[in-house]
């Protein structure tokens, strides 16, 4: 059930891209994007004050990630990254999909994380996004699944405090990403020369209850 509704609300995404200003600073001491999900600032007493204090920001931080290997189902979209989703995830749960990376997965994407999609290039015309899960111990991708290494990189993570539905999640990082400030001498580097589009992950039905994180690719100016 949760599979399908979180189809239903990609299907109902505009697509148009990530807005963020490119004029204020965010910490550069964040944790780890794999530890991201545990240690986020959104799981502290006193980010949930702020964020009942209507500060959409206060989910953000700037984050590096190693390069990962990463087993799942590819499927080609737009480089504004649609795509007909509910086709997508009809065939990816028909196989499921994620079933045939969990006897490799990293201990980060042990936690209950539910959906990791990777919006990436092979070359500046070619976009898709690969659904999977970050793993290792494996060599080879089974047949009909897409294994790849992708490349380290920064990333502006922004995220909310757990909520009580999906769709609040939803909602809160759609309002969260709108108002996310990149940190002084950045970039984003998610256009046609970057590997990266976003990648983003969904947490749902945990004891905490949900959460949706985007993490937007960024490089330092020279």
């Amino acid at each position: 059930m949760k599979h399908s509704l979180f189809a239903m609300v990609l299907l109902t995404i505009v697509w148009s891209g990530v807005a963020c200003s490119e004029s204020a600073s965010v910490p550069a001491d964040s944790p780890s994007i794999l530890n991201a999900a545990a240690d986020s600032p959104a799981d502290t007493k006193e980010t949930k004050e702020k964020n009942n204090m209507n500060n959409p920001t206060s989910n953000v931080s700037q984050i590096k990630h190693e390069e990962f290997l990463f087993l799942g189902k590819e499927y080609p979209c737009k480089s504004n990254r649609e795509a007909d989703y509910g086709k997508i995830f009809d065939d990816f749960f028909a196989v499921d999909g994620y079933g045939v990376s969990e006897p490799y997965l990293v201990e980060s994407c042990k936690k209950p994380c539910v959906d990791v999609l990777v919006f990436h290039r092979k070359s500046p015309e070619e976009c898709f996004v690969h659904i999977g899960k970050m793993v290792e111990g494996v060599s080879e991708a089974p047949e009909g699944y897409a294994m790849a290494k992708y490349p380290a990189c920064e990333f502006l993570l922004v995220t909310t405090e757990w909520l009580p539905t999906e769709s609040e999640a939803h909602k809160g990082v759609e309002e969260n990403v709108k108002n996310a400030q990149l940190p002084d001498g950045y970039v984003r580097d998610d256009g046609p020369d970057g590997r990266y589009i976003l990648i983003e992950k969904m947490f749902a039905d945990t004891e905490k209850g949900h959460r949706w994180e985007r993490w937007i690719p960024i490089k330092k100016i020279d």
